[in-house]
């Protein structure tokens, strides 16, 4: 099976029924055409169109980053980029997340304030 430019490596299991259930893993998230031929031919309807989307989030692999502070003054933001096993930042909600936030002077100013996007 060819997903994009390159062959995908699948794994065809027969259901004993005259279908097939086929498993493949792509590594990276997009919109991709995906060719299916038998005996090197194209089946019916192919190609086809394949939206692959990202999984769930795995804490290993998001990030976290600083942005800029604001010009108004003392407030900054930070960045948390949900992401999945290979990596692919996640496009929708879906992930529970805890912030724990220390501060080690007198200056700190309470409570804060978390905006979920």
């Amino acid at each position: 099976m060819r997903i994009g430019p390159e062959v995908q490596e699948g794994t065809a299991h027969d259901n004993g029924d005259g279908t097939y259930k086929v498993d493949y893993d792509i590594e990276v998230t997009g919109d991709f055409t995906m060719d299916v031929l038998v005996a090197g031919e194209h089946i019916e309807n192919s190609p086809f169109t394949v939206k692959a989307r990202p999984g769930g989030t795995v804490a290993e692999k998001t990030t976290i980053e600083r942005a800029e502070k604001s010009a108004k003054g003392g407030s900054e933001a930070l960045l948390l980029q949900l992401r999945d096993a290979k990596g692919n930042a996640r496009d929708t909600g879906g992930g529970t997340f805890l912030f724990f936030f220390f501060c080690f002077s007198t200056s700190c100013r309470a409570p804060l304030t978390f905006i979920s996007m």
